[in-house]
C-alpha cells in the first residue's frame, strides 16, 4: 500500500528534513498496525518540491527514511520502501 507522509504518516512541517522534529500524526501507528496485520506492504512516496526548489539537497531525505523507518518499527511495523520524486 503506497502512503504519503507529511500530514498522513507525520505532522506536516513545510519542507522539513530535520530528523528531530519528525513526528507521527496522532493515529499513524494505530492505522499503520492495522494495515500491516493486514498483510499490505507499506511503502511511502513523496513529492519533494523542496529538492527542485533548492531549498535542500536531495541527500538529506536519506535522515528522514532513516526516521521513518524508526517510527513505524517502534509500532513493529516495517517500511517495504520509501521513494520520493
Amino acid at each position: 500500500m503506497f502512503l504519503d507522509k507529511d500530514g498522513t504518516l507525520i505532522e506536516d512541517v513545510p519542507y522539513n528534513v530535520d530528523p528531530a522534529l519528525i513526528r507521527p500524526t496522532r493515529n499513524a501507528g494505530r492505522g499503520l498496525v492495522r494495515l500491516h496485520r493486514a498483510g499490505y506492504r507499506l511503502v511511502v512516496v513523496s513529492n519533494q518540491a523542496g529538492v527542485a526548489r533548492g531549498l535542500f539537497p536531495e541527500s538529506a531525505l536519506a535522515g528522514v527514511e532513516r526516521r521513518l523507518r524508526e517510527l513505524l518499527g517502534g509500532f513493529g511495523v516495517p517500511l517495504a520502501g520509501f521513494y520520493h520524486c
